[in-house]
């Protein structure tokens, strides 16, 4: 290409033209001339659900490749989105259905040849299934749904409680059922024949798999489960099964509530909280509470009532009598649950341990017993108590209600205050009575005592005088005394 000064306009020879264009044809046919590849190739995955890439499969006429470009191994394979290998020999595997694009380039000439197309990679199989658990006229029991009649809709609705056939796919799919319920009246077990069919997510379907469901009719004796027996309600609460449920319920939300940190968690305080009032109120079959008739079951309920004592008609005891009758059979069951509506506990008594001293006359002490710091019952004010105490030791009740105390020697001695209800239920709480020698001993001395000197060496006369020379019956409640005798600092005065 040239360019004159003057007229400042390009001048392009012949020959430099024809020149050009062979350079840039024989680099071209060096490059690329026998490289080509399809624009888009369609595969299905096979049984493995995988697919093996290779060279050939994007290339077009490969096979009239001169050397070495006919040798495959010769070409390596780049798929976005990004797939691990480079299908050099042996392919590159992919184990999920789309699009891809497919880049192959030739690894000899030192060009980087390459050129590129589309995969698609699609998934034709049908979903498999491998397993189908509960064939028609099976007798597993686990194929036997524990529901009742009413409850047979619920459990169908879901997967949770029935066995489901397993099986196998390339992509993601679903499990799809219908069924046909087959009733033979409430006193013999109810049918259902549930036909499930697998669809993946390219529309492919399954084979269907026809599983049989038993329901059977309530069993009266293993089916049923009782209601919690005693129930503790408080003194002025009723006794009917609204009043037990709001109680129990109450009583565990209010325990698991506060240890709640999610919602979650919430949902699930509420839930145990309904479990465990409808365990103290009513029988349940399944975790469900039953109260009246429901399919072959009858359930009925009696009260007997009667005060818990003649001192306290507030608090009562109930007798409830749960039958259950299977009217198909005519076989009945009974139930017995103890109500009480009132406290049970005894009432409630605090008192402080004592520290006595013994008397003077002997190592006995004489305690008068100071009165509970507390005494109270949940459902009455007719409260009492007594002490008790030690063998040998003498307790006795004075005109003020309070207890004394006597004869209760040095040591360390264990009483009990005993608070009683108007049911006569007592507690009893220990008081630590602790007696020690406090009181110092008794000195008893001979009056006006005379006593003759004696001379001694030097003219001076003096005297000896003994403990035991003016002892008149010193003595110390609890043991010997110890006799001493001193001269006063200042008699030369007296």
């Amino acid at each position: 290409m040239f360019r004159t000064d003057k007229a400042k306009r390009f001048c392009i020879p012949i020959w430099c033209t024809l020149f050009l264009m062979l350079l840039i044809v024989g680099k071209s046919e060096a490059q690329t001339s026998w490289m080509a590849c399809n624009n888009q190739v369609n595969i299905s995955m096979d049984d493995d659900c995988t697919v093996n890439v290779t060279p050939d499969m994007i290339l077009v006429g490969e096979a009239t490749y001169p050397p070495p470009y006919n040798d495959l191994s010769n070409f390596e394979i780049t798929i976005d989105p990004y797939v691990p290998g480079t299908g050099s020999g042996t392919g590159v595997i992919i184990t999920t259905p789309g699009i891809y694009s497919v880049t192959v380039t030739e690894t000899v000439s030192g060009y980087s040849n390459n050129c590129w197309g589309t995969l698609l990679v699609e998934d034709k199989l049908p979903p498999e299934i491998l397993d189908c658990p509960c064939p028609v006229g099976n007798t597993d029991p686990d194929c036997t749904l524990k529901a009742t009649c009413d409850e047979m809709d619920e459990m169908l609705d879901g997967y949770d409680a029935v066995l489901v056939p397993s099986f196998t796919d390339c992509s993601e799919a679903y499990i799809g059922f219908y069924d046909e319920i087959i009733e033979n009246g409430a006193c013999n077990p109810t049918k259902i024949h549930r036909t499930y069919v697998v669809t993946d997510a390219h529309g492919n379907k399954s084979t269907s798999c026809v599983m049989e469901y038993t329901v059977d009719p309530i069993d009266i004796y293993n089916d049923i489960l009782d209601p919690q027996s005693p129930v503790e309600l408080p003194c002025t609460s009723g006794y009917s099964m609204i009043d037990i449920y709001n109680h129990y319920y109450q009583l565990k939300l209010d325990e698991l509530l506060p240890l709640a940190t999610n919602q979650e968690e919430e949902d699930e305080a509420y839930y145990l909280a309904t479990v465990h009032g409808n365990q103290y109120a009513y029988p349940s079959i399944n975790g469900k509470p039953i109260n009246a008739t429901i399919c072959n079951l009858a359930v009925t309920k009696s009260d007997l009532v009667v005060p818990a004592c003649d001192a306290c008609p507030d608090i009562k005891k109930v007798i409830r009598k749960w039958t259950y009758l299977d009217w198909c059979s005519g076989a009945s069951h009974e139930f017995t649950q103890l109500i009480v509506n009132g406290s049970t506990d005894g009432p409630v008594i605090t008192a402080n341990n004592v520290t006595a001293s013994v008397d003077p006359w002997g190592c006995y002490a004489s305690i008068l017993m100071p009165a509970p710091e507390h005494l109270a019952d949940q459902c009455s004010d007719a409260v009492t108590y007594d002490i008790t105490g030690p063998f040998g030791v003498d307790i006795t009740q004075t005109n003020s209600g309070h207890y004394h105390v006597s004869n209760a020697p040095k040591g360390v001695h264990t009483f009990y205050y005993n608070a009683y209800d108007c049911c006569g239920q007592v507690t009893s709480v220990p008081v630590t009575v602790t007696v020690v020698d406090a009181t110092p001993p008794v000195a008893i001395t001979t009056e006006n005592i005379v006593v003759s000197l004696t001379t001694a060496t030097g003219g001076t006369g003096i005297a000896k005088l003994y403990a035991e020379s003016i002892d008149k019956g010193s003595h110390d409640g609890c043991g010997p005394v110890r006799l001493e005798i001193r001269r006063d600092d200042q008699n030369c005065d007296i």
